[in-house]
């Protein structure tokens, strides 16, 4: 009987194997193997019975989607039949799941699409989130059902698809041990016997399934539903599976334990991720069989210099010495209360006939756990700062997309990676540093370290003679409790910089606001002692004075501070395809702010002379601010 409530199944369909873009994720942890479902992505498919699984849309009113028709047709109306009996009318946010449609179709997620744009979809850069947030949806509630092999409609924009079916089916669970397996047979839907997704085992003594649509050591493969799909849409989808995979790097990293994400094991998972991608780029580049075993057990060495020459990509791992040499003593000053050695890790990718000569600078913030140092944290909340690295994270995943995507730009990350932690060693309230820059720092408050760390890295990120510098880093609680987990904050005297990043967060939904960055705020971070404080003298505007005090070390024209401390962490829902806790923000507007740059849609001002006046410097800044509203 057809049926659009969740049931359980008792039919299994049978599928040809497919190796196509296989991936499997491992962590070895104490000698124990841990395997956890993860996004698989393949090729178009060419025929029905290489996936178990389909997800078709409907718009406001009842309207299906293309391929919604299309599987009405074939099935003689019965999705159609099944959706209206849900009582669903295609809003956002809607989606069931039509189990038994037919034998071809043994499970039909419909979801919601909105309002049906009145312009094509991919110019309609709203309508591009509606379609991650209906992939990601509709994969989600296939891979509940027991579907693990699931084919996606392209929504007229195959991009937007894979990115949110890639991102939405993201889990970390690399630090859970085996699942119990069990002997009694008789699997009786709640984990029992051979799973198959829905906990209905058959009783041989030796399944795992856990009864909730996951199955230990399975994959859930996710690919473009038509074969006869346009070229345009089969390189999006490729496109955004590729970005979205390097943005769920960025996400690994930042739920790693900080035990296991120590600035020397960062550098070699990142050296791992980019051996990867660099040994099986053939392989990725043409959508083949590739296995991808992130996360890794570190090894115990780690070269200093490693040239990936398939991918143009140069890794570089400094350590104490050379950052001593270079005088980054706001860096050493943070690195030293930690028994953990600091490193700077340097990402060089030069991509094959860049149009730009120089390259594009980004710095991220590399704390891989921040207890706050000598002005300590409070407990409560404090396991979150695993995730302090989340700049340095994106960094390394905007180059990955990069590189794997080839787009012919140069780009240098900067990542200054170590730990705040209090000790007999570490800095104190009072204390003076001396930057790399030559400037002296009195440190007002150790949880101030990130703008440190990064005031060296800035100042050594110059010596590249880059065509643009942006920061980013989760910097300040001030920026989340301005703007929340919706927009991150951008800081930045440059207006066609922030026209141009501005553009790319919302092409991709990682939406930009821009923030005040005016000299009104450096009187407060004035010293007696040095040439200045870390911290302000008063209590607002927290977001302004550090992005004023990074200022501070900033000698080029073209530079953006990007504060992700809300966007970075949003728990709460607010992005629907971006489940848990770290959600990889950024990576995608720096992608695009590159692919930009690099095809020359977002190009500098003809004037010689790129130093625009700081929007937000006197009273007339308001006059000044280009309109924000969405």
């Amino acid at each position: 009987m057809l049926c659009a409530r969740t049931v359980k199944t008792t039919s299994q369909t049978h599928f040809r194997k497919s190796t196509v873009g296989s991936a499997t994720v491992s962590f070895s942890r104490n000698g124990s193997a841990v395997t956890s479902l993860r996004t698989v992505c393949t090729a178009t498919p060419n025929s029905v019975a290489e996936f178990d699984g389909v997800v078709v849309g409907c718009y406001d009113g009842g309207e299906l989607s293309s391929l919604g028709k299309e599987l009405n047709d074939k099935t003689n109306g019965a999705v159609k039949n099944q959706w209206t009996l849900t009582g669903y009318k295609g809003k956002q946010g809607e989606c069931s799941v039509l189990y038994g449609v037919s034998a071809e179709y043994p499970r039909v997620a419909v979801v919601g699409l909105g309002k049906k744009p009145a312009e094509n979809s991919s110019e309609n850069a709203a309508f591009k989130d509606t379609i991650r947030t209906a992939s990601s949806s509709g994969a989600r509630a296939l891979k509940i059902g027991g579907a693990q092999k699931i084919a996606i409609e392209s929504f007229e924009d195959g991009q937007a698809a894979a990115e949110g079916a890639v991102l939405g089916l993201f889990t970390y669970e690399d630090m859970r041990g085996k699942k119990e397996e069990h002997t009694n047979g008789n699997g009786n839907g709640n984990g029992n016997g051979n799973g198959n997704g829905n906990g209905n085992g058959n009783g041989n003594g030796n399944g795992n399934g856990n009864g909730n649509g996951e199955e230990n050591g399975k994959e859930a493969f996710v690919q473009l539903y038509n074969p006869s799909s346009s070229a345009d849409a089969q390189k999006g989808w490729q496109t955004g599976k590729t970005i979205a995979r390097s943005q769920n790097i960025a996400r690994r990293l930042g739920e790693t334990p900080s035990n296991y994400m120590t600035p020397t094991l960062f550098a070699q998972h990142v050296t791992q991720a980019f051996t990867h991608l660099n040994n099986n780029f053939e392989a990725i580049s043409q959508n083949t069989s590739s296995k991808y075993t992130y996360p890794f057990e570190p090894s115990t060495t780690l070269q200093s210099e490693t040239d990936f020459s398939n991918i143009n990509v140069k890794l570089i791992v400094r350590d104490f010495d050379w950052i001593s040499e270079k005088k980054m003593g706001a860096f050493l000053g943070v690195s030293r209360g930690s028994d953990e050695p600091p490193k700077f890790l340097e990402v060089h990718y030069d991509g094959r006939d860049s149009k730009i000569e120089k390259p594009l600078c980004l710095v991220g913030k590399g704390i891989t756990f921040d207890t706050g140092g000598i002005s300590i944290k409070p407990a409560a909340g404090m396991a979150a700062m695993k995730g302090d690295m989340g700049g340095a994270a994106c960094v390394v995943a905007a180059i990955h997309a990069l590189a794997a995507l080839q787009v012919p730009i140069k780009v240098t990350g900067l990542i200054p990676l170590c730990e705040n932690m209090p000790s007999g060693k570490a800095i104190k309230p009072g204390d003076v540093l001396v930057s790399m820059s030559g400037k002296t720092i009195e440190v007002d408050n150790t949880d101030a370290e990130g703008r440190l760390i990064l005031a060296d890295g800035i100042h050594y990120a110059h010596s590249f003679n880059p065509h643009t510098i942006i920061d980013l880093a989760t910097l300040t609680g001030a920026i989340d409790v301005a703007l929340g987990a919706q927009y991150t904050g951008v800081f930045t005297s440059d207006n066609k910089l922030w026209s141009d990043i501005e553009t790319s967060g919302t092409l991709t939904g990682e939406l930009m606001w821009r923030m005040p960055l005016s000299a009104k705020y450096r009187k407060s971070m004035s010293s007696t002692v040095a040439d200045i404080r870390n911290a302000s003298s008063g209590r607002g505007g927290g977001a302004c004075t550090a992005a004023i005090f990074l200022k501070d070390f900033v000698k080029h024209n073209r530079w953006a501070h990007l504060d992700i401390a809300g966007t970075f962490r949003a728990g709460d829902g607010t992005y629907p395809y971006l489940t848990r806790y770290m959600t990889g923000i950024p990576t995608r507007t720096l992608v695009q702010l590159a692919r930009g740059l690099a095809s020359e849609e977002f190009t500098l001002p003809k004037s010689k002379d790129n130093n625009v006046k700081d929007i937000s410097a006197d009273s007339n800044a308001a006059k000044e601010q280009p309109s924000q509203q969405q």
